[in-house]
């Protein structure tokens, strides 16, 4: 049985990533940054009729090597999901470092147990940050992290994204990689967190904020999201 380290257990995106993973037959570890929460996440599960079984839950931070041993040893797999986010916070000292030092981290234990493929969550704000109207984007196209009008959400997303892209090459491409770019995540939760991105939607509905402010990119549904994470992770035609 293959088995797959998914990163950000109690996340939203996270979370839909195991539910499907072990419905797939995979085994599952799974990162939390507090043991309290271990119970949640299998009660989630439980409550969508999935079996734990197969299931481990350990608790590491993206800022410290305490637990990645742990958490990787015997894994084929990483789905790096795990990055800071955040609707109340705009300061850069929350987002960028993290995003960066966990990126490198989860790199680094990935290729230390000699992991097949990664699949790194990023972000369509590492593709552009402005208005600016193009027909296609592409993998050349990053926001950039010196405008000064950038958000600290975005600017870690583009910095972390870009440390997975430097690391892998010069590491000499230990492992497979490849990104997902989601837009506006929305839909199903499947524990009480309805994630942050679904919290302007619902600030919306409860009349908090009293107009729907227009969005300059598109929104997808969170069970697509983490179904093209393991698509991208069985698949090879995804490899960077």
């Amino acid at each position: 049985m293959e088995k797959v380290l998914v990163t950000g257990a109690t996340g939203y995106i996270g979370l839909h990533c195991i539910h499907q993973l072990l419905n797939q037959g995979y085994a599952v570890n799974g990162s939390v940054r507090s043991p309290e929460r271990k119970d949640e996440i299998v009660n989630a599960l439980h409550g969508h009729n999935t079996s734990t079984e197969n299931l481990s839950l350990y608790t590491l931070n993206l800022t410290e090597d305490a637990g990645w041993d742990e958490a990787m040893e015997g894994c084929d797999f990483l789905l790096h999901v795990a990055s800071p986010i955040s609707l109340e916070r705009t300061d850069e000292d929350y987002f960028v470092q993290p995003a960066i030092d966990g990126v490198k981290r989860a790199l680094s234990f990935a290729k230390k147990y000699n992991v097949k493929k990664v699949v790194l969550t990023s972000s369509v704000a590492a593709i552009f940050d402005s208005l600016e109207k193009k027909d296609v984007y592409d993998e050349s196209d990053w926001s950039d992290p010196d405008n000064p009008h950038i958000s600290a959400y975005s600017k870690s997303k583009t910095l972390a994204e870009k440390a997975a892209w430097e690391f892998w090459k010069t590491e000499g491409h230990p492992f497979d990689l490849a990104v997902i770019n989601p837009a506006l995540v929305v839909g199903a939760s499947i524990s009480g967190d309805i994630g942050e991105s679904n919290k302007a939607v619902e600030m919306v509905a409860s009349g908090r904020m009293p107009v729907a402010v227009p969005l300059m990119f598109g929104y997808v549904d969170v069970r697509d999201v983490a179904a093209a994470h393991i698509l991208a992770m069985q698949n090879p035609s995804s490899n960077g």
